[in-house]
């Protein structure tokens, strides 16, 4: 392991760490981290962020400064922070849901927009797509069993659905826990 990939890690846990307080303490739960992390980077890592809202902002802040190419989209303007580490590269789309049917090719994908019918249609067109290493939605595991459901409904295979991992977040399945992302081998911890 690098100097360089050992201090992103210790950089990115320490940021973890205190999402998972914050979050903790809105809850009023004691913090216990749940992380795992790995340092291989490859040539192919490449996020796709569906969503600048809060949750999309902090994971940019957390991997800000990682080797990770990160392709930021969302339609609001408004939501993209006036300063940016270097790694993010901004696409506002109008149609965000379109954009993933032809986007460039990532091996790690996030969808965290703010309205489940955009989350739905994201989803539909990176399950077509199919060339993803890892692919997280932000939800509770009802929004999780309704989303396989309307995507089989939509033509995917139960494996096909069952490679989007939901509720991402902490090992408690919840919404608000710590939003973890892999930034070398997985993106998100269920």
């Amino acid at each position: 392991m690098s100097a360089k990939h050992s201090a992103d890690d210790a950089r990115i846990r320490e940021a973890i760490r205190k999402l998972h307080r914050k979050s903790d303490a809105i809850k009023g739960k004691p913090s216990d981290p749940y992380l795992r992390l790995e340092s291989t980077p490859s040539s192919r890592d490449r996020l796709a962020l569906f969503g600048a809202g809060h949750v999309g902002r902090e994971i940019v802040r957390i991997l800000a400064g990682s080797e990770l190419d990160i392709m930021w989209i969302d339609p609001r303007t408004s939501e993209f922070p006036d300063t940016l580490p270097p790694n993010p590269t901004l696409e506002i789309q109008d149609a965000p849901a379109k954009f993933a049917t032809s986007m460039p090719p990532c091996n790690k994908v996030l969808v965290l927009t703010h309205n489940h019918q955009l989350d739905l249609g994201i989803c539909n067109a990176v399950l077509k797509l199919g060339d993803f290493d890892h692919f997280g939605l932000i939800g509770s595991r009802s929004k999780c069993t309704r989303f396989r459901n309307r995507l089989r409904e939509l033509g995917h295979a139960s494996g096909q659905t069952d490679r989007m991992i939901c509720p991402i977040g902490s090992h408690r399945g919840s919404k608000m826990g710590p939003y973890i992302l892999n930034y070398t081998k997985t993106p998100a911890i269920a």
